[in-house]
């Protein structure tokens, strides 16, 4: 499972306040996965968090070297 936004915060406040130079960048990213509600509302819960697991790790996998978080329920 992911970190929570709680650890997104904690990590990402003090890198907002404080930018030593230029040429720290700092990218943020936060997407939706639409019609979650749907799938979880037709099919049940298990196929929703089977979507949201698969993603997670996609994303883990794809930006190892980054920080991946979940925002809320569908929001990454």
């Amino acid at each position: 499972s992911l970190p929570q936004r709680n650890k997104l915060l904690q990590y990402l406040i003090p890198r907002l306040h404080f930018r030593g130079s230029a040429e720290q960048k700092l990218d943020v990213v936060i997407f939706d996965i639409d019609a979650l509600k749907g799938i979880n509302n037709q099919v049940g819960f298990d196929p929703g968090d089977e979507i949201i697991r698969r993603l997670s790790n996609y994303l883990q996998q794809t930006f190892s070297h980054q920080y991946v978080y979940s925002w809320g329920a569908d929001d990454f």
